[in-house]
């Protein structure tokens, strides 16, 4: 159409809707949008440093708010130290380019929880079915976020010499932490050791679990030694010794409000999680992955994380809850990818990653030789140095011998002095001294000597023959160890080291009245049994009566006695290396017996001649009548021993590597007091061990089936388990039935209900059996079984892989004896004992008469039909 001329109208066309008009608005424009995103920016700082005066500059550019130059500022070239993340995404982060105003210091403790979780931007994506299955990658890799180009460099030259080297072929000295800077010197982020706990976590191999452990702590030992503290916490599942009774106290209720509060979850989404995972680990980052915050918090140290906890570990009293909920929200908020899986295991201490005491001891004992702090000084010449420490020249053999030194020391250091509190500070000195900077002392337990199991009294005459033994009650009652200091310091504590002062205030006003002038201090071993108003031993079921907590003197209606069997300690010199018979006569010679206050427990002394056989014997079959388990017998004298009845030292005992033949195994038992170990020097014979199965078993619950007939509406039967430490599981041994009350079955409904979070949705990650009760337990109590004989069984998982590769073992005919209140889930027979009774029981009887797992008999196991 020429340009000027009108197009004219088309009479058939339909003709247009008019348009409504409306009043006329302004237009937002880049001017408006940057102001609100500054203001919004600037609210959200504020909420994620917990503090407004720790919050960062709303922009660069003031408060100009001009559209022209916040545009220029998109255009800025990328430093060398801006994020990547940063200079991909400045259209959602360009208010968040300015420096940082000075932060809270890297150890001190997060006490401020943000008000809410503004600062998240929940993904439009559904949580990720399938995010827990895929491959797991280190902590460095997932907290991209941040991640600038000398971190990723950095990263780089990490990967050129993994945590998982072989320890002779690491260089802690050369790994790279520059990242790790501050101006107070370098701090560990929580990601290093996070990325060991994933490299851990993916493999069974219990030499790479050591060897990354060993890595790790040796990179912390030399660049940060502070750090080294608070990481062998971490990694041990705990943040004090038991004695001192610190406890988390991170229960379900805490832990859903801190992550629906930081995924923005609700409480039937974080429930479906659960069901699915079973792990809160899991669960946390399952939600948490869904999730992105416009403003990352400053990453997660070492310190920070440690300190946080013992925060949450001492808040008591009204609003505890909240108060930890928000701490546990802030430490989550913080953490970026593999942190919050392993940091929220952290708070229910089950790290699932397979390192357990022990291997953490051996790594830390290993890594002392290989490097030390700077808080270390080398003597060259020094001999004591050269026999522990690494040295230019050693070959792989000389390292080898002397970790192997070095973790033998360490560990016994431990069994008398459980404190890493002390004991860490002590390697970073250097580990050829650090034993005389952890004695064995009133007031911190030592880990007790344990005695080994033993089929019947003919073994116990095989194991000895030619050696003087002791033969002592096994009484049904408490095991206790008892501190006396010199300035009237007075400390009881359980077998598994907690502080149980509080639950015996008669024995502890006793320990005045039983002492004799020679006697200032003293730790003895004792058993703990309730008597009756003439003087009778009760049984342990009457003991546990007894209150735990806050027991007044004169509101005590359960009387005890103590009755010792051991010495420790004697006016603060340790007595471990003596023998048992000098210890004994040192009992004797310290102490008062007191009339069914205080005794030593009842004992004989014999050999293995036919005519103590039977005095053996005898005694045997009357401490079953005088109510007690059965015998502990024990060896009395070394053949080394001097004339003060003192051991060869420790060197000298680790020179038993080698085969040996019966009788050189019995000329080397000791008669020394050897904490945490379970020594054939101590045999236990017990009444079942001669009428059925060689040992009673120690199980735990973990689910059951609801019961038919009378029991209809009751738990029955109950689904039993094992506990294999290195593995963390717990496997299936049996289903039992019988040995319960009508009274126990109704209290089962309440020990295990919904309510209390007992009863689960589905098994657990670390539940190992092809069973599938109507129930599943949360595992928290441990049993005491007795049964028939073990046997192989294709349905139960027991032991699973040491005897049968592809079947565990099974107890038959279980019946419930006592709740074991004195003992932990992680205390229960272990799966390596559950095997050991198995190889005895076929000693002695042959395999013909267990080897009858091919199906399973439900009867055998106890599934009989209710009536």
């Amino acid at each position: 159409m020429p340009k000027g001329q009108k197009r004219k109208p088309n009479p058939t066309a339909t003709p247009s809707p008019r348009k409504k008009s409306t009043p006329a608005t302004p237009q937002k424009g880049l001017e408006f949008f940057f102001e609100s995103q500054r203001k919004k920016q600037h609210k959200l700082e504020q909420e994620a440093f917990g503090d407004p005066q720790l919050a960062r500059p709303s922009s660069p550019l003031g408060n100009r708010g001009n559209a022209a130059d916040e545009a220029a500022l998109w255009e800025l070239p990328p430093t060398d130290e801006e994020p990547l993340f940063l200079t991909n995404n400045r259209s959602m982060l360009a208010s968040t380019s300015s420096p940082a105003k000075e932060q809270p210091s890297h150890d001190s403790p997060i006490t401020t929880p943000p008000e809410d979780t503004a600062s998240i931007v929940k993904s439009e994506e559904p949580y990720s079915t399938d995010i827990i299955n895929e491959p797991k990658t280190t902590a460095s890799t997932n907290s991209f976020l941040l991640q600038t180009k000398d971190e990723i460099k950095e990263d780089n030259e990490a990967l050129k010499q993994p945590l998982t080297t072989d320890p002779l072929e690491f260089d802690a000295h050369a790994y790279p932490v520059n990242s790790w800077m501050t101006p107070d010197g370098p701090v560990a982020p929580y990601s290093f050791i996070t990325e060991a706990f994933c490299i851990i976590a993916d493999t069974n191999a219990r030499i790479m679990i050591t060897n990354v452990l060993c890595n790790m702590l040796r990179v912390l030992m030399v660049h940060t030694p502070t750090d080294l503290l608070p990481a062998v916490w971490l990694c041990s599942n705990a943040i004090a010794p038991p004695y001192m009774g610190v406890e988390l106290g991170i229960g379900p209720l805490i832990l859903s409000k801190a992550i629906n509060s930081v995924a923005g979850t609700s409480g039937k989404a974080l429930k479906s999680l659960y069901e699915k995972y079973g792990d809160w680990g899991d669960v946390a980052y399952a939600a948490k992955v869904s999730v992105r915050t416009l403003i990352q918090p400053k990453p997660l140290t070492v310190r920070n994380v440690f300190s946080t906890l013992k925060s949450i570990a001492s808040l008591k009293g009204q609003g505890t809850v909240d108060a930890k909920a928000a701490l546990v929200k802030k430490l989550v908020l913080a953490s970026r990818g593999e942190e919050v899986r392993y940091l929220v295991r952290t708070f229910v201490s089950h790290l699932r990653i397979g390192a357990v005491r022990t291997t953490v001891l051996t790594a830390l004992a290993k890594a002392c030789v290989l490097d030390h702090s700077p808080f270390c000084s080398i003597e060259e010449d020094d001999p004591v140095t050269m026999h522990f420490h690494r040295q230019a020249g050693d070959d792989k053999a000389v390292l080898t011998e002397k970790m192997k030194r070095a973790e033998r020391v360490v560990r016994e250091c431990y069994a008398q002095h459980p404190n890493l509190d002390n004991i860490v500070p002590a390697l970073l000195q250097g580990i050829s001294q650090f034993k005389d900077h952890c004695p064995l002392s009133v007031g911190v337990p030592l880990r007790p000597m344990l005695g080994k199991i033993t089929r019947d009294l003919s073994e116990v005459f095989v194991k000895l023959e030619g050696r003087s033994f002791a033969c002592e009650y096994k009484y049904d009652g408490q095991r206790a160890q008892i501190h006396l200091g010199e300035q009237g310091h007075i400390k009881i504590f359980s077998r598994h080291l907690e502080d149980m002062t509080d639950k015996y205030p008669d024995v502890a006003a006793l320990l005045a009245k039983m002492c004799k002038e020679n006697t200032r201090s003293f730790i003895i071993d004792a058993e703990i049994v309730a008597i009756d108003d003439k003087g009778v031993i009760q049984p342990f079921s009457i003991l546990s009566n007894r209150a735990r907590k806050n027991v007044m003197i004169e509101n005590i209606t359960i009387s005890v006695c103590v009755l010792a069997f051991d010495l420790m300690l004697l006016n603060n010199e340790p007595t471990l290396q003596q023998s048992l018979r000098v210890r004994r006569q040192l009992l004797r010679d310290h102490f008062h017996l007191i009339e069914n206050k205080f005794a030593l427990v009842e004992a004989i002394d014999a050999s293995g001649s036919q005519e103590c056989q039977d005095e053996v014997s005898d005694f045997f079959k009357k401490s079953i009548k005088d109510g007690c388990e059965g015998i502990m017998v024990k060896v009395l004298d070394h053949p080394g021993m001097d004339n003060n009845g003192k051991a060869p030292m420790d060197d000298d005992k680790a020179n038993t590597d080698k085969v040996e033949t019966r009788a050189t195994k019995t000329s080397q038992l000791l008669s020394t007091y050897e904490p945490d170990k379970r020594m054939e020097s101590w045999l236990k014979v017990k009444k079942d061990y001669v009428e059925g199965v060689s040992d009673s078993l120690d199980l735990v619950p973990i689910g059951a089936w609801w019961g038919n007939g009378r029991k209809v509406g009751w738990y029955s039967p109950i689904l039993l388990a094992c506990y294999n430490p290195e593995s963390e599981t717990f496997e299936s041994v049996c289903k039992c039935i019988s040995g319960f009350s009508d009274k126990f079955y109704k209290e089962m409904l309440e020990v295990y209900s919904v309510d209390n979070g007992r009863v689960l949705n589905g098994p657990r990650h670390d539940y190992v059996t092809d069973h599938r009760p109507d129930v599943w337990f949360q595992a928290c109590e441990v049993w005491e079984i007795k049964g028939a004989d073990i046997t192989v069984s294709p349905i139960h998982k027991g032991a699973i892989g040491r005897i049968d590769e592809a079947r565990g073992l099974s107890l038959r005919f279980p019946r419930f004896v006592r709740k074991r209140d004195d003992k932990d889930v992680e205390d229960a027979t272990s799966s390596e004992i559950l095997a050991e009774m198995y190889e005895k029981q076929t000693n002695l009887h042959g395999s013909s008469a267990i080897e009858n797992g091919n199906a399973e008999n439900e009867e055998e196991e106890g599934w009989i039909a209710d009536d």
